[in-house]
């Protein structure tokens, strides 16, 4: 997973849902906001309330769709496009009854009958979007009386929706690493007279460092033609980091440029 460019809370508007559980897309977005400056404003243009964040690097764009769940694409369609926002940078938080409260589920794509998603897809023209599914449960299966049931349901949300958020800066950060070492062994290859095995080394050595040692799968180094120049292009791939409650892990690829300065001599 790239960094996010946009994640979106799914819930619905009115301040008689707001302490709905249905609303834990919603409750995301609040937690993003308590743990890095920003605030909402609402805009008629993009059907919702918008603001931002700064994530390390990365400004993340935050939209709660305030058409109403099953309208939500209308929103997200309109903010993606406008910002030029490709399907697979968006993040979409939303409840789920088949998570028993306190459990999370991350995933690209995929179907689902959930009716948010469904017009996200349509409003997108793909469902290449990545998920973040905050377990509900459902009420029976607690076998609890209602005002019980809300309470626990309540009280672990608030977890889940704490970890998620950790989880969502932990790949934005662990991407930046990545992707800044793809960078300098770019960079360290492009030098006359480097090499692919430097670029690699510089690649490990960084990622070890920042991550842990060995996390990184694999390193691949390619000079490619970009008219009478040659570019270096590092790509790395690595585990896309989980924590426990996220069940299993997808992968990272991020990809490093630089000129190769052998190409510029040769141009002299």
């Amino acid at each position: 997973m790239n960094a996010p460019r946009l994640i979106v809370g799914l819930g619905n508007p009115t301040d008689q849902h707001a302490s709905d559980r249905h609303n834990a897309g919603f409750w995301f977005i609040d937690a993003l906001l308590r743990h890095y400056p920003g605030q909402m404003r609402p805009d008629t243009k993009f059907f919702g309330d918008v603001g931002e964040v700064r994530i390390g690097a990365q400004v993340v764009r935050l939209i709660k769709p305030m058409t109403y769940m099953n309208r939500s694409g209308q929103a997200v369609g309109a903010l993606a496009r406008f910002y030029r926002i490709d399907p697979e940078d968006i993040l979409v938080a939303y409840d789920e009854l088949d998570l028993m409260p306190g459990s999370a589920r991350l995933k690209l794509g995929g179907s689902s009958t959930h009716n948010g998603l469904r017009d996200i897809t349509a409003h997108l023209g793909t469902p290449r979007y990545w998920r973040l599914r905050l377990g509900i449960g459902h009420p029976r299966s607690l076998n609890l009386n209602k005002s019980v049931v809300d309470f626990v349901l309540v009280g672990a949300l608030v977890i889940t929706v704490f970890v998620a958020l950790l989880q969502v800066v932990l790949g934005v950060y662990a991407r930046n690493v990545l992707t800044d070492a793809a960078g300098d062994g770019a960079r360290r290859a492009a030098l006359v007279g480097g090499t692919e095995a430097e670029a690699r080394q510089r690649v490990q050595t960084l990622s070890d460092a920042a991550l842990r040692r060995g996390y990184v799968d694999t390193v691949s180094v390619a000079r490619v033609p970009s008219g009478d120049l040659s570019i270096v292009e590092v790509t790395v791939t690595a585990p896309f980091p989980v924590l426990g409650l996220f069940g299993p892990a997808g992968t990272l690829t991020v990809k490093g440029h630089a000129v190769d300065e052998s190409s510029l001599v040769r141009e002299k």
